[in-house]
């Protein structure tokens, strides 16, 4: 290739040495090479850009948004025995948006629903809120609380000392809320190393007052490298309550993903099955992480450890043993589709259940299948003990077969087909 070059530069009258010519054609190669680790870098950037929250958020947001008028916060007013001050207690999830017309005064009046002892509030979901005026009553809500055990806090522009004093609360002052969720937050150097540390010292207080201590940390997007992740692994090393972490939309490298694997592995007290480290800078060039994951031995028999590494630069894919307990995924089409396939089966064998009960149970009695798909004998016609234990374990029955059938994918047979649960009063005489 150097030969023809030179032969062609001659030939148009070009005299160059070599050297000049070696040089020349390294900066072409060296400028495709450019080239397309710049265009692939684009294309990275669109799907962090595209993921703009987690899997866990993006499905709770899916859930609120398809029931706005059950989860959305509304006014309640300023009395509390008001009819939607009441009725505003009574929710399990409080959904908060500015765009929505919330504002100082709604956050206000929040503040005194979740303070309020009849609260029965579990989660509350805080969207693009960017005022500063909220932190304060905010921060006073939760930590006076009672009902309150998920905290999510998704988008919009909040101070260092906000974060600080979140954490505070969720390690001392209310020790009731179990689940914290910072998602891709307006972060600056001062946040990110706010959440960096007091997260870990969260994780790392092995002498919490609180007994169920925290379970699940999201802190996705929020601009993390692999040197803010220092405290954190050291707080994974002692904690025995966490169980599911998420640390995707970072710039977390392959020191990161070690320090934070190394700790969870050599913890024995672990109860971490769900890490994930999606749309990351995860390269594992030395291959020292393929070593890691060859090497993992399960802690217990019972906890199976799932790492999530989408849309990560690796140039090797591990799959793990059957016998490590260990699930790796790399495709986000394996992440959402088994969850939607178990909702869909369980909705369909429920729903083939009551229905198969209620068409061939006898007409005019008032009989009711509980959750499980069996009689209910509080409501039923007045049988003997044995005669409904016998209809439950048919029942019973019917059920296991239909479930087998639905999550198979397998039709039933003819003779299945033709077989039907006997009535009631067949069942009596």
């Amino acid at each position: 290739m150097l030969y023809n070059t030179l032969h062609s530069f001659r030939r148009f009258g070009h005299r160059i040495t070599v050297f000049e010519a070696y040089r020349r054609i390294s900066r072409f190669v060296g400028s495709i090479i450019l080239r397309r680790r710049m265009h692939k870098a684009i294309l990275d950037i669109r799907k962090r850009n595209a993921a703009q929250y987690s899997l866990s958020t993006t499905q709770l947001l899916g859930n609120i948004l398809a029931d706005e008028t059950r989860h959305c916060y509304r006014t309640p007013g300023i009395d509390p025995r008001g009819k939607e001050f009441m009725k505003l207690t009574q929710q399990k999830v409080i959904y908060c948006e500015q765009s929505r017309g919330f504002d100082t005064a709604d956050c206000m009046m929040l503040s005194m629903v979740l303070r309020c002892k009849g609260c029965t509030v579990v989660h509350l979901v805080l969207h693009n809120l960017s005022n500063r005026l909220y932190e304060e009553a905010l921060l006073h809500a939760l930590r006076k609380s009672l009902s309150l055990r998920s905290v999510y806090i998704i988008g919009g522009s909040w101070s260092k000392d906000f974060f600080d004093q979140l954490f505070h609360i969720v390690q001392v002052d209310n020790s009731r809320i179990r689940s914290v969720s910072i998602d891709k937050v307006l972060s600056t150097s001062s946040v990110t190393e706010s959440i960096a540390t007091r997260s870990g010292c969260l994780l790392m207080d092995y002498f919490n007052y609180s007994i169920p201590g925290i379970q699940t940390l999201c802190l996705h997007g929020c601009g993390l490298t692999g040197d803010d992740l220092q405290l954190l692994s050291r707080g994974l090393e002692v904690n025995s309550s966490l169980e599911s972490l998420v640390l995707s939309s970072n710039l977390i490298d392959d020191a990161g993903f070690i320090a934070v694997f190394c700790a969870l592995y050599g913890n024995k007290k672990s109860k971490v099955m769900h890490l994930d480290l999606s749309q990351n800078l995860i390269k594992d060039s030395d291959r020292l992480i393929e070593a890691m994951f060859a090497n993992y031995r399960p802690i217990s028999v019972q906890l199976r450890l799932v790492v999530l590494l989408v849309s990560n630069p690796l140039k090797k894919f591990y799959v793990p043993k059957l016998t490590q307990n260990l699930q790796i995924v790399y495709n986000a089409s394996d992440v959402m589709m088994p969850l939607e396939k178990d909702l869909l089966a369980e909705d369909s064998i429920h729903k083939a259940t009551n229905q198969m009960f209620h068409q061939n149970s006898s007409g005019g009695r008032n009989t009711e299948v509980s959750a499980n798909g069996l009689v209910d004998a509080s409501t039923s016609s007045p049988l003997t003990k044995d005669c409904r234990r016998d209809d439950n374990n048919h029942h019973q029955q019917q059920l296991y077969s239909a479930t087998d059938n639905v999550r198979r994918k397998v039709k039933p047979s003819k003779r299945a087909q033709s077989i039907r649960p006997l009535a009631l009063h067949q069942t009596v005489t």
